[in-house]
């Protein structure tokens, strides 16, 4: 029976990763950004982001550094995955925010929307201040679409993010860099009603 599971998430995660080549022939997202996530434009990115928070969290304009945004060049995008933004200090999660469909087909405009999300709006965890910016790291995670699992104890969470939907009809989404253990995220779902859980490749850009 774990055979027959395992095959089963083998070729779910198969055709996951290459659902955006079947869409645009040619063009693999994810090895793209892969290869990003380790150049020199990824270290700007972050940068450029941290320049924006920084003006954002003191209320000043930003047109500035919606131009060094837009400077960087990453793979091509054409909303095919999945982006979030995780602010972290120190070992704690300080706001994550993101998502896997999004209102808007320019890279720099979904960035800032999602790091004013992680900076302002996820009530999971207390606000960050501008004193505090510079102790925190900004990590963007790229991911693929979602795929169905059967158990999260299969999943590599280092380099797989888990989606967990509730009968409510609400979900949960964990980064790669929100997940301490496969443990914590029991912790977490303890006691609530789980519909479904799905996994997703992601890569790191921190």
């Amino acid at each position: 029976m774990f055979a027959k599971v395992r095959i089963v998430y083998i070729v779910a995660l198969y055709f996951t990763l290459c659902s955006a080549s079947i869409l645009f022939p040619g063009i693999d997202f994810m090895h793209d950004w892969k290869k990003f996530a380790s150049s020199r434009a990824a270290e700007e990115l972050i940068g450029e982001l941290k320049k924006f928070a920084a003006a954002e969290l003191a209320g000043r304009n930003n047109r500035k550094h919606d131009r060094g945004l837009v400077r960087v060049k990453p793979p091509p995008f054409y909303g095919k995955v999945g982006i979030f933004i995780t602010l972290i200090k120190g070992k704690r999660v300080r706001g994550c925010y993101g998502a896997f469909d999004h209102s808007n087909y320019r890279l720099d405009e979904i960035l800032k929307e999602y790091l004013r999300g992680a900076l302002r709006y996820d009530h999971r965890y207390k606000p960050l201040s501008i004193e505090e910016l510079d102790e925190t790291e900004i990590v963007i995670t790229i991911t693929s679409r979602p795929f169905q699992i059967f158990d999260i104890n299969m999943i590599d969470i280092s380099s797989y993010g888990i989606k967990i939907n509730l009968e409510d009809g609400s979900s949960m989404v964990f980064v790669p860099a929100e997940i301490k253990t496969v443990s914590y995220i029991k912790r977490i779902l303890s006691g609530r009603k789980i519909s479904g859980i799905s996994a997703f490749k992601s890569i790191t850009i921190k």
